[in-house]
Order: structure tokens, then C-alpha cells, then sequence
């Protein structure tokens, strides 16, 4: 959780880390469709808390535990639809 710092300061950005704390047992997590609790911040029952926020803060990003995936709520569309595959280099 470290790098949002640097990452911040090398570029110059705007930005507002909610919470550096390492949870384990990913209790700040909805839970998902089927009752249980996955790390898929794709997933609009995964992001339920990011899209219901009020605030000031946006735009809203997440990534999984081995930062495959991405969730990024947007006041405009709610949980944008992210990009599933990549083009091959």
C-alpha cells in the first residue's frame, strides 16, 4: 500500500488514499452474488460500497489482492466495464 505515495508525487496527482490498512480476512469486502466474499473489483456486489458512497471524493479505483483486476466507479456511470483481455504484445 506503500506506493500511492511515490506514485502521487511523481506525477503530480491529485489523490486520497482511504486506507493504507492490510486487511487479511478482507472484511471492508461485500460480498458477492452468492453470499461469499471475493477480491473481483470488477464485480458491481464487490465495488457495492464504492458505488454507494457520498462524498467528496469522485472517482473511486480498486485493484485485487495480485492486482489483475480493477474496479473504477465514476459519478457518471457508477462501475465502469473493465477491460477483460489484453492484446497480445
Amino acid at each position: 500500500m506503500r506506493y500511492w505515495e511515490p506514485i502521487r508525487t511523481l506525477y503530480g496527482l491529485d489523490l486520497t488514499v482511504v486506507s493504507d490498512v492490510v486487511d487479511p480476512q478482507f472484511g471492508f469486502m461485500s460480498v458477492d452474488h452468492d453470499g461469499k466474499i471475493r477480491m473481483d473489483c470488477s464485480s458491481p456486489y464487490a465495488m457495492a460500497r464504492a458505488r454507494g458512497s457520498q462524498g467528496p471524493l469522485r472517482h473511486r479505483l480498486a485493484n485485487d489482492a495480485d492486482a489483475d483486476r480493477h474496479g473504477i466507479v465514476t459519478p457518471s456511470i457508477g462501475l465502469m466495464n473493465p477491460i477483460t483481455t489484453w492484446p497480445s504484445p
